[in-house]
């Protein structure tokens, strides 16, 4: 395969957003008010470490969604085309193995904290959830979106520890719930998307169980819940009222975007897709304008 289909078969882009998420913590959050305790190669071994287990997170769900995704993305179908069987599990075990190694770097680099038990647990959940949970009704949505919501506790952690009596506490903890929230849309949304191929295996997802006006009713709230929380998090920060203005205008742009393709007479869920993407990139617009 070429350099362009790994990236996509990996989700480069999505990789991207959690080290980006990770470096945007630690710097404009932690480090930003307060004098860090971590070294930086103790913050690059723990990037290492969750870009590969997400990485082989990714790589078994195209293993184990390939039949669906014969039929929902044929153009974007590697394993048992661009890739065969032997050679994903292959990928696989590349990743776990890149895994342990950051895995035993980051803990020789930081030393060893009972929350660090968190990077083999979610590696066992990812393998569960794209083997089992991914086609259950809401359950796999709920799964995914949790971990996007602790990525940036592992910024914390990684610097306090378990100190939950922090002030930085607070805002890190509504940035991961800002994470869950447009985690939870996007997930929905890709199911929406996926419908076909999903019923096509059986699998069983909230877009088949409920019917498109209840569907888009429960992503339009969950949508307005989203600027609600950007300005909570930012005016937390103390952030200068003319660029939380502005995030919030972007924020509301894109919002508005996701809502215009799910409520229009012919619904595109791709778009709506897409759009929901570029609306987490802004909602961590602020934390790139805190200087």
């Amino acid at each position: 395969m070429q350099i362009k289909d790994w990236w996509n078969f990996l989700r480069g882009a999505n990789l991207s957003m959690i080290a980006l998420i990770i470096w945007l913590t630690h710097h404009q959050l932690i480090a930003f008010d307060t004098v860090s305790t971590s070294s930086p190669i103790a913050l690059f071994w723990l990037i290492c470490c969750t870009l590969f287990i997400s990485a082989g997170g990714n790589l078994l769900n195209d293993f184990f969604d390939r039949d669906m995704d014969f039929i929902n993305k044929p153009h974007r179908t590697y394993v048992g085309t661009k890739l065969s069987l032997p050679a994903s599990l292959l990928s696989y075990g590349i990743s776990l193995l890149g895994a342990f190694v950051s895995f035993l770097a980051y803990i020789f680099v930081a030393g060893y904290q009972t929350w660090m038990l968190i990077f083999p647990l979610t590696a066992c959940l990812l393998f569960l959830y794209a083997y089992r949970f991914k086609r259950t009704v809401l359950f796999g949505n709920l799964i995914i979106s949790l971990l996007a919501g602790l990525v940036p506790m592992l910024a914390y952690w990684n610097s306090r520890g378990l100190d939950m009596h922090n002030p930085l506490e607070e805002p890190v903890v509504l940035l991961g719930i800002i994470a869950f929230t447009t985690t939870l849309l996007r997930e929905v949304i890709k199911d929406k998307e996926d419908l076909v191929g999903d019923k096509a295996v059986g699998a069983k997802t909230l877009a088949m169980w409920l019917g498109y006006k209840e569907l888009a009713i429960s992503l339009t709230l969950l949508i307005f819940t989203i600027p609600f929380l950007t300005w909570y998090f930012y005016t937390k920060l103390d952030l200068n009222p003319v660029r939380i203005g502005l995030i919030e205008l972007a924020v509301l742009a894109c919002a508005g975007m996701v809502m215009k393709y799910i409520w229009q007479s012919q619904p595109n869920w791709k778009k709506a897709s897409l759009w929901s993407k570029i609306l987490m990139l802004s909602g961590l617009l602020g934390l790139l304008l805190r200087f």
